[in-house]
């Protein structure tokens, strides 16, 4: 396959891309970590460090729809320049914070500078290329991006012996000066003037997204696509410790390794084989490979490391498939003059993560590993059922915007 495609992409959706990289790749020198600030600092209880992660994320869901219609009435530029200036403004509270109290206004900031962010830089990129095929190869290199900040972030954080202290909030917070300045060069003012929505209206278009009944079932297919994926995040490491698998720190810290390397280097592999299939097909396909995770996961054994690492492999193979998709899927979806209300309204999905942590510790007391992921295998299946119906009603639909 040819690169050539690459330089042709217009100076705004490459800031987006470096944006994306920079940003991604020194918020994750801090982040993973930032729960051993809490309690080093402050001795904060697993709850209360839970409780504030909870909320930023809640933040960031319920405002998308809100910002994200925003930037269709007053222009990417604007949410996005807002969204950067309140992620350094956050990033420096955390830097100087001296109390919970402080730790928790910056965490909230930080949640609600990220719905400001995401759905206009997918809207940017959603205007400005025209062509499907390109439009659509951008998300995915978008996406890829991220992953490759989410993976190099705490690796370069270790190896500069940043991990776990305040002055990294601020190399952070650096980073999103960098990107407002490129934003500020490149996006001059009144950029996007000819795909601002002049008429929109918070409510018409709350009206227009809830009466899309295709819409609304992918999103609850993708919120249960999320509750699944989510368990490796806080309930995996407490199925570890229950199976009495040898050494399971490591592994876990194995497992990850797994989930990263496949998730960067199979991507391109992924995109080029499944780039002449049909959009259901590439999506049933991810889901076929989450689903058969959740079957290895429920035949681990305590004795051996290998079932772990194939489960892990499968449901990482899932996520290069599936998850690019998901931004595809409201891309197509959107009318041209809503597609920053669709792109914020598909944040809801995340409840799915924020889910997970409490139906999956509530499936592993109640019935063990066996039991989780039971459900999580037929909750993958209700997700392939999900996105026929919101294919075939989507097939019919009309909207008027």
């Amino acid at each position: 396959m040819k690169l050539t495609f690459i330089p042709y992409f217009p100076k705004e959706v490459w800031v987006i891309f470096i944006g994306t990289f920079l940003t991604r790749s020194c918020f994750f020198m801090i982040w993973p970590f930032i729960t051993i600030l809490m309690r080093n600092n402050y001795g904060m209880t697993p709850m209360e460090i839970g409780v504030m992660m909870s909320v930023s994320l809640i933040a960031s869901i319920s405002f998308g729809y809100l910002f994200g219609g925003a930037s269709d009435k007053y222009g990417r530029r604007t949410l996005i320049i807002l969204g950067v200036l309140a992620a350094i403004l956050s990033f420096s509270m955390l830097a100087l914070a001296n109390s919970p109290g402080w730790y928790f206004i910056g965490i909230l900031l930080n949640g609600i500078s990220r719905s400001l962010i995401e759905p206009a830089s997918k809207a940017v990129i959603s205007d400005i290329l025209h062509d499907r095929q390109e439009r659509e190869r951008a998300l995915n290199i978008r996406y890829f991006l991220m992953n490759v900040g989410a993976a190099l972030g705490p690796l370069v954080g270790v190896a500069l012996g940043l991990t776990a202290q305040k002055a990294t909030f601020f190399v952070t917070a650096l980073s999103f000066l960098c990107y407002l300045i490129l934003v500020l060069v490149v996006f001059k003012p009144g950029y996007g003037k000819d795909t601002r929505n002049a008429t929109f209206s918070f409510l018409g278009s709350l009206r227009i997204i809830w009466n899309d009944q295709a819409f609304k079932v992918l999103v609850v297919a993708n919120i249960l696509v999320m509750l699944v994926y989510g368990q490796i995040d806080v309930t995996l490491p407490q199925y570890l410790m229950i199976s009495k698998v040898h050494s399971p720190e490591y592994l876990l810290s194995v497992l990850i390794f797994v989930n990263a390397a496949t998730v960067i280097t199979l991507q391109y592999f992924t995109e080029r084989f499944t780039r002449n299939m049909t959009l259901a097909l590439k999506t049933s396909l991810g889901v076929f490979f989450l689903a058969l995770s959740q079957i290895v996961f429920l035949l681990v054994s305590s004795e051996s490391w290998g079932l772990w690492l194939v489960a892990m492999f499968l449901l990482s193979l899932g996520e290069v498939i599936l998850f690019p998709t998901l931004n595809i899927q409201i891309d197509r979806m959107a009318p041209a003059n809503l597609k920053g209300a669709y792109f914020g309204a598909a944040t809801f999905y995340e409840f799915g993560l924020a889910l997970a942590p409490f139906i999956g510790g509530f499936l592993l007391q109640q019935g063990g590993g066996s039991a989780l992921y039971a459900v999580m295998f037929f909750l993958c299946i209700g997700v392939i059922v999900l996105y026929s119906i919101s294919e075939k009603i989507s097939e019919k639909r009309t909207i008027t915007a």
